[in-house]
């Protein structure tokens, strides 16, 4: 009777970015009461417009021609006229891509903003026409598909621009998240930020997620607030192991999904 002998191996995969370090600034802090997922949320609700976190510019923010791309985040605003990143890459003169709310009107709504350079501060800054409430949690998220950006507030989506395939802005700017600083005051929380290289996630009308994200190697951030600003994507996300099955006395390979 032939004797098969199984070893297992486990190859890890992690993205080749690193974790990025954020610094609140202002009021800027994480609370455990408002939150969408987790055991927290950040909390950019004190006075004034100085409330806000930053991460230095990094090659990850940079998303040249044909990259696809998507950047996303669960908020919860608690007053009209709330206008703020939710998640950013724009400084003045430095505009590449930005996620917001916007709250003009009665009704703040998702707010998507991308750059490529030439027409600045903004190529493309509009919200379309999906106002959300107040003191609820909505999810924005805007990708780009090829070169179709969309927009998209829980899960319905809107086509803003096509035939956009040129290198965003290659800026110098920090990712930001919060008040616009010295510019606009965000009222509100914010929580499961995850900015994606690579991918375009969303390319039409979906169901939102029903837990917290999870790390994987387009994840060049991942933000889950639960009590600390620590960027679980990219360096930080744990690698996925995938069992390899070595048959002998014949060396055969199976990867997980056959």
């Amino acid at each position: 009777m032939q004797v098969y002998k199984f070893i297992f191996i486990f190859l890890l995969f992690a993205s080749t970015a690193s974790a990025h370090t954020f610094t609140a600034n202002g009021e800027a802090t994480t609370q455990g009461t408002t939150v969408k997922f987790g055991s927290g949320a950040a909390d950019y609700t004190g006075a004034g417009n100085d409330d806000y976190i930053t991460a230095p510019d990094s090659t990850d923010f940079l998303f040249g021609a044909n990259v696809d791309f998507t950047v996303e985040g669960w908020v919860y605003i608690n007053a009209n006229g709330s206008n703020g990143w939710i998640a950013a890459q724009s400084g003045s003169g430095q505009e590449s891509w930005a996620l917001a709310t916007y709250g003009g009107g009665t009704n703040p709504g998702c707010y998507f903003s991308i750059n490529d350079g030439t027409g600045d501060p903004w190529d493309y800054a509009d919200f379309p026409n999906l106002a959300f409430p107040q003191n609820q949690w909505v999810h924005c998220a805007m990708a780009r598909n090829g070169g179709t950006i969309i927009g998209c507030e829980d899960g319905t989506c809107a086509t803003l621009l096509t035939g956009f395939t040129q290198s965003l802005k290659d800026s110098t700017a920090s990712m930001t998240s919060g008040d616009q600083p010295a510019a606009a005051d965000f009222k509100g929380y914010v929580d499961e930020i995850r900015v994606s290289k690579g991918i375009a996630r969303y390319t039409g009308n979906f169901t939102p997620s029903s837990s917290a994200f999870t790390c994987d190697a387009e994840s060049v951030v991942l933000l889950h607030f639960d009590g600390n600003f620590t960027d679980s994507g990219a360096g930080g996300c744990a690698a996925a192991a995938v069992p390899l099955i070595i048959n002998r006395p014949g060396v055969i390979f199976f990867d997980s999904d056959d």
